[in-house]
């Protein structure tokens, strides 16, 4: 079991399974990137902290890493394999901007001329008589986007929130006797510039155990999400399986959102130890034999790490694969190019309706479909594919559909047939969902939480029907993540560039039953 166990460590790699011999079958993906990168231009040539720089190039969706004079910047969006974007963080020096990804670096020809601000502190929300762990403060002023760091004392303060009008920070646990100041730092002709935002407070960090009252799963699916709850879960600072650092997906005081790691695709379980960091680098142990384990499914297909693109108008720009319609079968991804050829092979796809991220029934989404553009022009026409997909949300308080999210996210699926789930779910083809099959995410501003709309965590079970035959073959879906670029305003107008993403994980019925 140990030899096994020390297999997983350090290996956090995407890999897709497919059981009973399947052939494995590797989507197409944008993100993909074989050789290093190159600049042919970037705009801008010059602005302030916070500019937003667009760079053209090849290999550019694999970059890890962005500088400009010398000094890390931040990239904002990987839009496609031939453009990305910046934002400089007020750090940078005037210089040349360079480029890494695994395979090498490349740098601009000409520079990027960095144009100072001077930030100014009118007020600080809530105004502070001590350094409280995990009390979130505002600071408010101007031309604050030209601050690039904020330490209370040399505690680094991490931002949720910056503009030229406020940033916004939650203090982290830390210990010290002495009394420390709020300092901003920001550049001014190269060198560092320091303003002290508060005068000295005492540091007031008690140690308080976060509490874990969710019951762990005897063993758990790589690459599914894990939810805790509990209380003072924001106090962990980190998730170790082992030796390496699990990903926190969402993180508040009463609830934790990790990703379940990937295992060696040789093995089918690994067992180690879980646990948390919390208060100041205290290590507990939640769980001393924590599974993940790809267990056995034998009439089923499964996807995982599938990133989505969500449909934008691009009359301005040129883009050709843009992710966006899936075939559950074969875990092809195809773009709106390849409409023409694939439109009866279509399962689902995710669309913009209304300024909302909407997951679309493919035979009666014609009105969303003519709004896809190939190559930046061009809408599709109005012509409506020919499967029809059907969904329905589980809902965690409903204890028969809690407990069959759990055998979906443990892989448990050798038992779950369609009528197991009309019996004692009662989801029928006319009840799937009650918002004509186009269920919406409904973490997005303004829109109201109800059994129509899911969000990054929830599971779906969805039906395909193909040329008339019901009930069709039967899925899952887990929401992974979403990112979200630009605004509502920006969304429905055309000449915006939209960019957003969902990352889901797919389990589709192989034959029927």
């Amino acid at each position: 079991m140990n030899n096994i166990k020390h297999l997983f460590i350090g290996l956090l790699s995407v890999f897709f399974l497919a059981s009973c011999n399947e052939e494995l079958f590797v989507p197409k993906n944008i993100h993909d990137s074989v050789l290093a990168p190159s600049i042919t231009s970037f705009e801008p040539s010059s602005g302030e902290p916070g500019t937003q720089i667009t760079i053209k190039g090849d290999n550019l969706s694999s970059v890890q890493y962005a500088l400009i004079g010398g000094d890390t910047t931040q990239i904002l969006y990987r839009y496609t394999n031939n453009d990305i974007v910046l934002k400089t963080a007020g750090n940078e020096s005037s210089g040349k901007i360079t480029l890494i990804n695994p395979r090498g670096s490349c740098q601009s020809e000409d520079e990027f001329t960095v144009i100072d601000i001077k930030p100014s502190v009118y007020s600080i929300d809530p105004v502070p008589t001590a350094w409280t762990a995990y009390t979130e403060y505002q600071v408010n002023g101007s031309n604050l986007n030209g601050v690039y760091e904020i330490t209370i004392g040399d505690v680094k303060m991490q931002l949720s929130d910056k503009n030229n009008e406020r940033l916004v920070f939650k203090i982290p646990y830390f210990e010290s006797s002495e009394t420390l100041s709020l300092l901003l730092f920001y550049k001014e002709n190269g060198a560092t510039v320091t303003i002290v935002a508060t005068d000295r407070l005492p540091v007031d960090n008690p140690v308080i155990e976060p509490v874990i009252t969710t019951q762990i799963p005897e063993q758990v699916f790589p690459e599914t999400q894990l939810i805790l709850q509990g209380e003072y879960l924001d106090r962990i600072t980190a998730v170790r399986f082992d030796s390496s650092e699990v990903r926190i997906i969402s993180q508040e005081p009463t609830e934790l959102r990790i990703m379940v790691p990937a295992i060696p695709a040789e093995v089918s379980m690994v067992e180690g130890m879980l646990s948390i960091v919390h208060n100041g680098g205290l290590e507990t142990i939640i769980d001393s034999t924590f599974v993940i384990a790809t267990g056995t499914v034998y009439n089923y297909v499964s996807w995982f790490g599938i990133t989505m693109g969500v449909r934008c108008y691009e009359s301005a720009l040129s883009y050709e694969n843009n992710n966006n319609f899936f075939n559950c079968a074969t875990g092809q991804i195809f773009s709106a190019c390849d409409y023409a050829s694939i439109k009866n092979d279509i399962d689902f796809f995710f669309s913009i309706s209304g300024g909302n991220i909407q997951l679309n029934n493919p035979s009666s989404s014609s009105s969303q479909i003519k709004n896809f553009k190939c190559n930046g022009t061009g809408a599709l026409p109005a012509e409506a594919g020919v499967n029809t997909t059907m969904y329905y949300i589980l809902k965690d308080d409903k204890p028969a559909e809690y407990e069959l999210k759990q055998k979906i996210l443990a892989n448990q699926l050798d038992y779950i047939k369609l009528s197991m789930l009309d019996t004692s779910l009662g989801i029928s083809a006319s009840a799937t969902n009650p918002s004509s099959n186009n269920p919406r995410w409904r973490d997005f501003p303004g829109i109201a939480d109800n059994t129509s709309y899911w969000r990054v965590g929830d599971v779906l079970v969805f039906r395909t029907t193909n040329d008339g035959v019901y009930p069709g073959r039967l899925g899952f879906m887990q929401i992974v993540d979403v990112y979200l670029s630009g605004t509502t305003a920006d969304n429905n107008t055309e000449t915006s560039i939209y960019r957003s993403t969902v990352t889901i994980n797919i389990w589709y019925q192989k034959k029927l039953e």
